[in-house]
């Protein structure tokens, strides 16, 4: 399960899984930061994606294919809606994906399709073994969430740096990331906050690095710490967490099923 925080602002929704694996229908709470001045010379870098198109495929997916433009993307999200209703997020793709497919959707309904990029570099990973698997009917450390600051501290670097110019955007990563296990199925990361205009934190996991990463939770800014619980015993977890902020989206696209 993927944790999110509570909000009141735009209620996002993340849908059936993908490239990172984000599961459930759950609520997020994000406000999103300014977007980059379209005159700055890093709103090339920065540029959000083109000529998203929608087709029906085996008459009951809808196959999304865009252009991508450019290469700084963290990865993409898929949002989308119906008329008189906010954009949800459908889903998550890497950031070489061009291409997407919503499956059985409903019949006689119109879906507005658009593709928003995000922006950020993870931090380096943190690697720890989970315990073995408890004896039968003993009750594992379920709560996921924040922790409250280690020692009276909160991690804090002295200068915090842009996510929104190339020339800071590695500067601008979570820095000396750890992970010590809090039980047998459950870790806790702590993390340095070294940047100063993120829309939120992305905490990244992977049993094998050289595969997919899945995110686990999506935090708001200045976010810290978290604790990722119902972990698989006798298992190596990677985690890495990425300061993120949203790119401008591409144009909506409209697609009506019949």
């Amino acid at each position: 399960m993927m944790w999110f925080p509570r909000c009141e602002s735009r209620r996002t929704r993340i849908g059936p899984p993908g490239f990172w694996g984000a599961s459930g229908l759950l609520a997020l709470a994000l406000t999103a930061c300014s977007t980059i001045d379209p005159a700055s010379e890093d709103s090339a870098g920065f540029a959000g994606p083109s000529h998203l198109t929608a087709t029906l495929v085996d008459s009951t997916d809808i196959y999304l294919r865009w252009t991508n433009n450019t290469t700084e993307a963290a990865g993409y999200w898929i949002e989308f809606t119906t008329p008189g209703d906010d954009f949800i997020m459908l889903d998550a793709v890497g950031p070489e994906a061009s291409a997407f497919r919503h499956r059985r959707v409903a019949r006689d309904t119109k879906f507005i399709y658009r593709i928003r990029p995000f922006f950020g570099r993870a931090s380096d990973w943190a690697r720890v073994t989970t315990g073995p698997a408890p004896h039968e009917g003993t009750r594992a450390l379920e709560v996921e969430g924040p922790l409250p600051p280690s020692g009276g501290a909160i991690n804090r670097a002295a200068s915090k740096e842009s996510l929104r110019t190339r020339s800071t955007l590695t500067a601008a990563a979570p820095g000396a990331l750890q992970a010590t296990l809090a039980s047998a199925s459950s870790v806790d990361l702590r993390w340095e906050d070294r940047a100063d205009d993120e829309d939120g934190y992305l905490v990244e996991m992977a049993t094998d690095r050289n595969k997919a990463a899945t995110i686990c939770a999506l935090l708001p800014p200045d976010s810290t710490s978290f604790r990722k619980a119902r972990l698989p015993p006798a298992t190596d977890c990677n985690f890495r967490v990425r300061a993120f902020f949203y790119g401008e989206p591409s144009q909506p696209v409209s697609f009506s099923v019949p």
